[in-house]
């Protein structure tokens, strides 16, 4: 609520929870005389939330230490690929982190969960992309839109109130190659490029939100393109290329876990803010990728190449020069997918198919 007051007394305007405190009603320091005798009324006949009941008074409150934080970091959506290798990453890091189990489309919840932690930052990695893939979407509108929009700006304007920064979890499939930016060329697309592809509900609602989020001044939002990682995680892009035995082969931009998400809480310990392309510089097509995944960890893979489809799809390059600015020991995409290979034969941590004839008979399109 929007509150009246004379301009210039620092009063007027959005409650801003960040700066501002509730009073409690009985405090002997404001002075308020109720006219409880008068009507009748004792204080304990008054219907009023414990919350309000509770509020610490003026004199307390001015003996109390500055405000602490129990943690430096509160994840939500933690039990996801991303999320959990978000977890992973801040334990590397060292990082005092929370993970939240609240749902971010119920309000109530995220806030009493920012109240309870006091973070220092947010990272929401929670969303919907579909199950098993983001066609599921086109069927399951409402509740992508729950998932994919009030509840990312739910995080953005709880954070927003309290005076936190959030960093939320796009996607960079928002284009695709065009006259100006032809395949092969090295023209990426930067984060203020309009974007042309709109080929599914999914894409068009992340669309939405991003046009939304342009209001919020605290929030970093990452756009991530067909995530590469160590793990061999059943939803990483490697893993699903596996199952099919047609491929179609398109240099585009890939956001490899392993060189970025160590860099998430550096990027909002930097205040950064906006859309961010989350990619690994450059580009490399998916026959390379596999090829590198043969010569590297699996000699007896196999695949056959299929016809590239006469419709658009959400592959190019994106400009990473807000990245590499930032931090320009990223590694190309192509020596950065080789050294994920390196580490998954070291690690052992790629099960190959018991059963490969099992395949999905169709393609990566």
């Amino acid at each position: 609520a929007t509150r009246k007051s004379e301009p210039g007394t620092g009063q007027e305007g959005p409650f801003n929870g960040a700066t501002e405190n509730d009073l409690n009603m009985f405090d002997e320091d404001i002075g308020i005389e109720w006219p409880l005798q008068e009507l009748g009324f004792s204080e304990s006949d008054l219907v009023i939330s414990e919350k309000d009941r509770n509020a610490p008074k003026l004199a307390t409150r001015k003996s109390e230490p500055e405000e602490s934080h129990n943690v430096d970091y509160l994840v939500f959506g933690a039990t996801g690929y991303l999320g959990e290798n978000v977890v992973k990453y801040l334990e590397k890091g060292g990082y005092k982190y929370a993970i939240s189990y609240a749902r971010v489309e119920d309000r109530h919840s995220v806030i009493a969960e920012l109240m309870a932690k006091t973070p220092r930052y947010v990272i929401c990695a929670a969303g919907i992309a579909g199950k098993p893939n983001i066609d599921w979407c086109e069927t399951h509108r409402e509740e992508t839109i729950r998932a994919n929009i009030a509840g990312q700006l739910i995080i953005a304007e709880a954070c927003a109130e309290r005076g936190i920064h959030c960093t939320l979890f796009g996607t960079g499939s928002l284009y695709c190659y065009d006259d100006e930016h032809p395949m092969g060329s090295g023209k990426g697309y930067p984060e203020d490029a309009e974007p042309n592809f709109t080929g599914n509900f999914y894409v068009r609602m992340r669309i939405e939100l991003e046009k939304l989020l342009e209001n919020f001044t605290n929030v970093l939002n990452l756009r991530i393109v067909y995530p590469i990682s160590d793990d061999m995680h059943p939803k990483m892009v490697v893993s699903k290329l596996l199952k099919y035995p047609k491929i179609m082969s398109v240099p585009t931009s890939f956001t490899v876990v392993d060189d970025l998400f160590p860099l998430i809480p550096k990027m909002a310990e930097k205040g950064m803010t906006g859309p961010v392309n989350f990619t690994n510089p450059g580009v490399v097509d998916h026959d390379t990728i596999l090829t590198i995944f043969r010569d590297t960890v699996d000699p007896s893979c196999s695949w056959e190449l299929a016809e590239p489809g006469s419709g658009k799809r959400p592959n190019c390059e994106l400009d990473t020069t807000k990245m590499t600015s930032e931090f320009p020991e990223i590694p190309h995409v192509k020596d950065a997918v080789r050294a994920v290979f390196e580490r998954v034969k070291a690690n052992g941590t790629y099960l190959k198919a018991e059963e490969p004839e099992k395949k999905r008979a169709r393609t990566n399109e």
